[in-house]
């Protein structure tokens, strides 16, 4: 009869073997994915990275931080953190990268990606932005053609919203539209989007 070569391994080695093991697979570390403070990709220790033995729920937020930064990546960082930490945390932005785009000041949350766009890519959206803000009715200067264009508002309403500019002076926020007499805010609804001051 054949015998077993693991029978008469010492327990001592068994014990030993079952601890690493036990170990190993419940750290926080592990269980979490990786390290605090390291990127998923590149390995590189992140300066403002938390320190492994504190990584609780409680005090980590997890980031994504990607584009015209350095080291993009996976980060653990500390729950008051902003977002010039992450960015910092991902080794700076990149020569391409346009600072103005985004509130680096702005404190960020769990789960979030934190995308630094080129030059080249921040001024595109800008001048997206410029063109949808410029194709909106000022409610201070639109004549009333220029405001009949907008959903529901026909010739009564647009002498009305101009009799109350010039009576009560200029709209300071566009939800002072609700204050014309006629519109309500269902009617401001529809034209939120199309409208500025």
């Amino acid at each position: 009869m054949k015998k077993n070569k693991y029978r008469y391994f010492p327990a001592a080695v068994w014990g030993g073997l079952l601890c690493i093991l036990f170990t190993g697979c419940t750290s926080p570390a592990l269980l979490r994915g990786q390290p605090a403070g390291f990127s998923s990709g590149s390995g590189t220790e992140a300066e403002t990275a938390v320190p492994v033995e504190t990584l609780t729920e409680e005090i980590l937020l997890c980031v994504h931080v990607c584009g015209c930064v350095k080291v993009p990546g996976i980060y653990f960082l500390a729950a008051d953190s902003r977002r010039m930490d992450a960015v910092n945390a991902a080794g700076g932005m990149t020569e391409e990268a346009d600072s103005e785009s985004l509130n680096l000041a702005e404190k960020i949350c769990d789960g979030e990606q934190i995308r630094i766009p080129s030059r080249e890519e921040g001024s595109a959206a800008r001048e997206k932005e410029f063109l949808r803000e410029s194709n909106k009715v000022n409610l201070n200067t639109a004549g009333p053609e220029e405001l009949m264009s907008l959903v529901g508002i026909g010739e009564v309403l647009a002498a009305e919203i101009i009799r109350f500019r010039e009576t009560e002076g200029p709209f300071r926020a566009i939800e002072d539209i609700m204050r014309v007499s006629g519109i309500g805010e269902s009617a401001f609804e529809k034209i939120r989007e199309r409208i500025r001051v």
